[in-house]
């Protein structure tokens, strides 16, 4: 992917402008996949597991299952990144492969994957018979289809959306149910026993609490992109100083231009004032850059702007403007719950590092035992 943009292969804002630097980075990324490669290789009989899969309903068999679903997902963007590529060489035109067929593609995978994480991780090893799944799964399905009939009552009627976030839910549920097991196994034993059981569940065993602390993440993610993928709206409007367009809830004000001349670069700011059910969010200033010699390709500066506590990010773009400044044209889209991509991927990143952080010397400790305890024993 890097060198496919940047070594101008494909028209990219990443790509490098008259440069002849595209056979360095093929040689470049070509030692680092060969190195890699080779590595995997080599440590191949490390990576193979002892023991077969035995049954379909069993943990490992459901970490199997996501990794090829997360294959898949990578698969399938590399193929939609090297499109233009193959439809020059078979074709002799280049097909560009836009936004679309990444999320009629890579959502609907998503949302396999989010069913995997919600069921497989409840499973014992081995094999899970159906009576034991139903008990493992029950409470966390029922908390999804609560969620799924509450998103319904509220007005959601995007199908796709509705499961998915009913799934978003049945893995946050999963996770506390698993994590909440394992600390009222510990809780349950006497008190002399508690405080090391207890203590070596929430600090001991970090790899099995980094692994819910990733999934959680990649739940917090999900609801991101499955809210800013369904939920987004646009509009575009001609406004006059002192008129008002809404999108949403939200009212945009505009109230002139500003233009600031250097040598050059000419930039082309428009006020904008933000509301929301008559609360004022501050102002925007979307910008426009005109470079000299460049005219016909001036570059934009979106205007964001976050709000709390609904977290939808509210983008403005000034794509066009008269020569007296009294009118403009805006373009407006509503992204929400965009911060939660930010939020889960930092969640997934502490989860992967407390997993992969070394683990301490074991020590054996001593417990204090009374003698009626082992008599009875």
């Amino acid at each position: 992917g890097t060198f496919v943009v940047r070594s101008g292969i494909l028209t990219s804002v990443h790509s490098f402008a008259l440069s002849n630097i595209g056979p360095l980075f093929l040689v470049f990324t070509g030692a680092v996949l060969i190195l890699a490669t080779g590595a995997f290789i080599y440590r191949l009989p490390m990576l193979r597991s002892p023991v077969p899969i035995q049954s379909l309903t069993s943990k490992e068999a459901g970490f199997l299952l996501n990794n090829l679903v997360l294959i898949s997902i990578a698969i399938a963007t590399f193929w939609g990144t090297v499109f233009p590529i193959v439809s020059e060489i078979v074709r002799g035109g280049r097909m560009a492969v836009g936004p679309p067929f990444y999320e009629q593609v890579n959502v609907p995978l998503l949302v396999i994957l989010l069913g995997l994480l919600a069921i497989w991780p409840l499973l014992a090893w081995r094999r899970t018979s159906l009576p034991a799944a139903w008990r493992a799964t029950r409470w966390p399905l029922a908390v999804a289809i609560i969620t799924s009939v509450l998103l319904v009552v509220l007005g959601m009627r995007h199908g796709l959306a509705v499961l998915a976030l009913a799934l978003t839910a049945l893995v946050v549920a999963g996770v506390i149910l698993e994590y909440g097991r394992g600390l009222w196994a510990g809780l349950r034993l006497d008190p002399e026993r508690r405080r090391h059981a207890v203590g070596g569940f929430l600090v001991g065993d970090r790899r099995r609490l980094g692994s819910y602390i990733v999934h959680l993440g990649i739940a917090v993610f999900a609801i991101g992109v499955i809210s800013s993928a369904s939920f987004k709206q646009e509009a575009i409007a001609t406004l006059r100083v002192g008129e008002t367009m809404r999108v949403d809830s939200y009212a945009i004000t505009y109230n002139g231009l500003r233009s600031l001349a250097t040598p050059g670069l000419t930039t082309v700011a428009a006020d904008l004032d933000l509301a929301s059910d008559g609360t004022s969010l501050g102002s925007l200033q979307p910008t426009r850059r005109i470079h000299r010699g460049w005219e016909n390709q001036p570059t934009s500066d979106v205007a964001i702007n976050t709000t709390f506590p609904a977290l939808d990010d509210v983008y403005v773009l000034l794509t066009g403007w008269d020569e007296s400044g009294e009118s403009a044209t805006l373009r407006v889209l509503i992204n929400p719950l965009v911060s939660l991509l930010w939020v889960g991927g930092l969640i997934y990143f502490g989860g992967v590092v407390m997993v992969a952080w070394p683990a301490a010397a074991r020590r054996p400790v001593t417990l204090p035992v009374s003698t009626e305890r082992v008599a009875a024993t």
